[in-house]
């Protein structure tokens, strides 16, 4: 008897059926590294301020985007970097939307917690 098969009679369905690789694209991954810092706690205030304004979502989300596009900026030159701030516009947007996400869509959430699953994630 070879050993996978052993493994598989003796542990039944504990082993994975598939094992899936989540590889993240950089800009996802300088985005969850700003989810550790303050930008992100500064971001997460804006969205959660502006919930229950009149604005439209993307009007919000430029509001938000328009606030943490400076911060950002100011953070990467306090790396040693001087970059315009169009330059990184798409990674600001992209942090304000994941926390939206996280902090005032809770069907995103819900929704995201359910599929990942069915996707062979945990």
């Amino acid at each position: 008897m070879r050993v996978k098969s052993f493994l598989r009679g003796l542990l039944g369905s504990v082993l994975p059926k598939a094992l899936i690789k989540v590889t993240p694209t950089d800009t996802q991954k300088i985005v969850a590294v700003l989810l550790t810092l303050p930008i992100a706690s500064d971001a997460r205030d804006n969205i959660l301020s502006l919930a229950n304004d009149s604005l439209s979502g993307k009007q919000k989300a430029d509001l938000v985007v328009s606030k943490a596009l400076p911060a950002l900026v100011s953070l990467i030159a306090d790396k040693g970097m001087e970059v315009p701030a169009g330059d990184v516009e798409d990674i600001a947007r992209e942090l304000v939307q994941t926390l939206y996400n996280q902090v005032a869509s809770p069907r995103a959430a819900l929704l995201a917690r359910v599929l990942l699953p069915l996707f062979g994630v945990e």
